[in-house]
């Protein structure tokens, strides 16, 4: 599609360069606005961060581990802000804020002598082993 009509949608490779060569109809150059421009790929990196926010978070549940904690608030928070616009949807924001606030709370306001999720599954599978515990 070397010489594009007046209206007529860009090539890929001139939508990503956000320009494209003079109409022969019209003798003016296209610019894109910029919701033409967000219509390609997005931002993919904002929906893995989403991912491995969502994942820390599971496992700062059983771990307690408060670096993994705030790491995951970090990625969601990341997530939310660069995903696009027709990308936002209000129940996936509120779940990943839930799982980084219940994360949070996990590991802040539980108390240190109660045995974690990964504390008791090694102790129930030790007493089937015959190996003791610590």
């Amino acid at each position: 599609r070397g010489g594009v009509l007046a209206g007529a949608r860009p090539s890929l490779a001139e939508a990503r360069s956000g320009t494209m060569p003079e109409s022969k109809a019209s003798g003016t150059a296209y610019t894109m606005t910029r919701t033409q421009r967000e219509d390609g790929d997005g931002s993919p990196g904002s929906d893995a961060f989403g991912m491995i926010g969502m994942l820390l978070t599971v496992v700062t549940m059983f771990t307690r581990s408060k670096l993994m904690a705030w790491v995951s608030l970090v990625l969601v928070l990341s997530s939310i802000f660069n995903s696009r616009s027709s990308q936002m949807d209000c129940s996936r924001i509120m779940t990943a804020l839930m799982f980084v606030v219940m994360s949070l709370v996990t590991v802040y306001l539980t108390p240190e002598s109660a045995p974690g999720p990964v504390e008791q599954f090694t102790k129930y599978f030790a007493s089937f082993t015959g190996a003791t515990s610590n």
